[in-house]
């Protein structure tokens, strides 16, 4: 079992890190691709360079006895709940999927760094980004997704702390 829910998690993580891709590339301007694109195999420049959308790429299918297979079959997790619970697992599983953010000086990532954890720890506003490409008229879904009515925090998979007094709410 625990090798299934491995080869999982690691199909799920490759379609994850393509769609951060996608959407880190988005925030690039065309020309700076080539640069950024640099350790990145060409078929996969090809898939990122077709892609008009983070749902033009399809989740993968999984082992129907893996634990991360459960999970997503009983809680009948969309692409949207998977890649929000992939970015909330991502410092635990496999942090460098998120080290793109790290180099990054954009403020529209968001993140934070941890005590012991030398990391990016993505944040709301990261998923903001990632899901909603900081279109606000996406937010209210991504807010339902982190609301205490929403199957993540009922069925405590995942909440969003509350931001300190002062802060934007998905800091």
């Amino acid at each position: 079992m625990q090798e299934r829910s491995s080869s999982s998690i690691t199909a799920e993580i490759i379609w994850f890190k393509r769609v951060l891709n996608f959407r880190m590339l988005q925030s690039y301007d065309r020309s700076e691709w080539p640069e950024k694109l640099k350790y990145v195999s060409e078929d996969e420049v090809k898939l990122l360079s077709e892609a008009t959308t983070i749902f033009d790429f399809v989740p993968p299918e999984h082992q129907v006895d893996s634990g991360y297979y459960w999970l997503v079959q009983t809680y009948k997790l969309n692409g949207w709940e998977r890649i929000l619970l992939l970015l909330a697992l991502a410092p635990h599983v496999q942090p460098d999927v998120l080290d793109p953010f790290i180099s990054a000086t954009n403020n529209e990532y968001g993140g934070t760094k941890g005590t012991n954890h030398r990391g990016f720890l993505p944040t709301g506003q990261t998923a903001f980004f990632v899901l909603c490409d900081n279109n606000h008229e996406l937010k209210n879904p991504l807010m339902q997704m982190l609301s205490p009515d929403h199957k993540f925090h009922k069925a405590n998979i995942l909440t969003l702390e509350r931001a300190p007094k002062g802060e934007p709410e998905l800091s």
